[in-house]
């Protein structure tokens, strides 16, 4: 249910990211180049797939590592297989699947966010604005900007926003065209239920 950040990829942020002196910025760009080159390697063939494709639904996901939902974000971005978000709940990484293009939702789905951690533990000030923001960037504007202000700095429980509100913002509704999401991926409301926050 984490914001999890796997054994690999916390061995390859310590390598990279700042010490003293450092700028996080510069820092973070190279690491999202080197996570933008590994997730492309094993999927080469998914490319120009979509028609033969089924969609892929998302019924009940809460969430996992960063760096395996990144790498599934850009084998489900080449290859354009849509993507519909149905189900129960939607957790934690899963909800960066907002930032497809090819994604819709539903209504009633209950979306789960929270900040990023390692295994539920605070990272260093530099790792959680980076994660942060590596996260942020798969959201439509005004949820980006509510995570970025209240909703990542929250890490052992969730906050709870129901499909109807994110599609307002600008995410298609399942079964309806048009819609879209305004998410930039360079790397690439009323709340519903528990623990709820408002935009």
């Amino acid at each position: 249910m984490e914001y999890g950040l796997s054994a690999a990829l916390r061995s390859r942020a310590s390598r990279v990211l700042p010490g003293r002196g450092c700028r996080a910025g510069h820092v973070g760009a190279l690491f999202l180049a080197a996570l933008v080159v590994m997730s492309g390697v094993a999927d080469r063939g998914s490319a120009q797939q979509s028609g033969s494709l089924p969609a892929l639904v998302i019924r009940y996901d809460r969430g996992g590592y960063v760096l395996d939902r990144l790498r599934q974000i850009s084998r489900l971005r080449r290859s354009g297989r849509k993507v519909e978000i149905t189900g129960a709940v939607c957790f934690s990484s899963c909800t960066m699947l907002l930032g497809l293009p090819q994604t819709c939702i539903s209504p009633g789905t209950v979306f789960g966010f929270h900040g990023p951690s390692a295994g539920g533990k605070p990272l260093p000030r530099e790792e959680f604005e980076y994660y942060s923001r590596v996260m942020a960037r798969y959201y439509p504007q005004p949820l980006r900007d509510w995570f970025m202000r209240k909703g990542r700095f929250r890490i052992h429980r969730l906050f709870r926003i129901r499909g109807s509100r994110i599609i307002s913002m600008g995410v298609r509704e399942c079964g309806r065209p048009g819609g879209g999401v305004q998410a930039r991926n360079t790397a690439g409301r009323r709340a519903g239920g528990g623990q709820t926050g408002r935009l």
